[in-house]
Protein backbone atom coordinates (compact mmCIF):
# COMPACT_ATOMS: atom_id res chain seq x y z
CA UNK A 1 0.00 0.00 0.00
CA UNK A 2 2.90 2.60 1.17
CA UNK A 3 4.45 1.79 -2.56
CA UNK A 4 1.24 2.53 -4.62
CA UNK A 5 0.99 5.58 -2.88
CA UNK A 6 4.31 6.87 -2.91
CA UNK A 7 4.65 6.18 -6.99
CA UNK A 8 1.57 8.44 -7.18
CA UNK A 9 3.32 11.18 -5.97
CA UNK A 10 5.87 13.71 -7.60
CA UNK A 11 6.12 16.50 -4.86
CA UNK A 12 9.18 14.83 -3.29
CA UNK A 13 10.57 16.58 -0.65
CA UNK A 14 12.74 14.96 1.60
CA UNK A 15 14.42 17.93 3.96
CA UNK A 16 17.02 14.66 4.82
CA UNK A 17 18.73 12.21 3.17
CA UNK A 18 17.35 9.14 2.63
CA UNK A 19 18.10 5.92 2.09
CA UNK A 20 16.31 3.07 0.62
CA UNK A 21 17.34 -0.66 0.48
CA UNK A 22 15.82 -2.70 -2.02
CA UNK A 23 15.67 -7.15 -1.84
CA UNK A 24 17.01 -8.49 -5.74
CA UNK A 25 14.78 -11.37 -4.88
CA UNK A 26 11.76 -9.54 -3.70
CA UNK A 27 8.73 -10.93 -4.80
CA UNK A 28 5.99 -9.38 -2.96
CA UNK A 29 7.36 -5.87 -4.13
CA UNK A 30 9.39 -5.67 -7.32
CA UNK A 31 12.56 -4.01 -7.20
CA UNK A 32 11.92 -2.11 -9.64
CA UNK A 33 9.11 -0.23 -7.36
CA UNK A 34 12.05 0.93 -4.69
CA UNK A 35 14.36 2.01 -8.09
CA UNK A 36 11.04 4.03 -9.22
CA UNK A 37 10.56 5.62 -5.51
CA UNK A 38 14.20 6.52 -4.58
CA UNK A 39 14.50 8.31 -8.11
CA UNK A 40 11.75 10.71 -7.78
CA UNK A 41 13.23 11.43 -3.84
CA UNK A 42 16.03 14.20 -4.62
CA UNK A 43 19.66 13.20 -3.08
CA UNK A 44 18.21 9.77 -2.17
CA UNK A 45 20.56 6.56 -2.24
CA UNK A 46 19.02 3.09 -3.23
CA UNK A 47 21.12 -0.01 -1.78
CA UNK A 48 20.15 -3.18 -3.61
CA UNK A 49 21.07 -6.82 -1.73
CA UNK A 50 20.46 -10.52 -3.01
CA UNK A 51 17.66 -10.74 -0.46
CA UNK A 52 14.10 -11.65 -0.53
CA UNK A 53 11.14 -9.25 0.74
CA UNK A 54 12.80 -9.37 4.93
CA UNK A 55 16.23 -8.03 3.74
CA UNK A 56 16.81 -6.51 7.41
CA UNK A 57 16.09 -10.71 8.36
CA UNK A 58 17.61 -12.31 5.50
CA UNK A 59 20.59 -10.54 6.04
CA UNK A 60 20.84 -8.30 9.30
CA UNK A 61 24.45 -7.99 9.21
CA UNK A 62 24.53 -6.79 5.83
CA UNK A 63 21.62 -4.37 6.43
CA UNK A 64 23.34 -3.21 9.34
CA UNK A 65 26.63 -2.33 8.30
CA UNK A 66 24.56 -0.61 5.00
CA UNK A 67 22.64 1.55 7.69
CA UNK A 68 25.61 2.42 9.38
CA UNK A 69 27.84 3.20 6.99
CA UNK A 70 25.07 5.53 5.74
CA UNK A 71 24.83 7.20 9.16
CA UNK A 72 28.21 7.91 9.37
CA UNK A 73 28.50 9.60 5.84
CA UNK A 74 25.42 11.85 7.24
CA UNK A 75 26.45 12.68 10.79
CA UNK A 76 27.47 15.89 12.15
CA UNK A 77 28.86 14.37 15.34
CA UNK A 78 31.58 12.77 16.09
CA UNK A 79 31.03 8.97 16.86
CA UNK A 80 33.75 6.52 18.36
CA UNK A 81 32.44 4.35 15.35
CA UNK A 82 34.80 2.78 12.48
CA UNK A 83 32.30 2.22 9.39
CA UNK A 84 33.03 -1.31 8.03
CA UNK A 85 32.73 -2.61 4.19
CA UNK A 86 28.96 -4.53 4.12
CA UNK A 87 30.05 -7.87 2.60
Amino acid sequence: IAILKWRDRTDYRQPVPTLAISGTRDRLVDPINMQDVAARIPGSRLVEIDSGHESAIECPREVANIVANYLWEHSEVSWEYEPSVAS
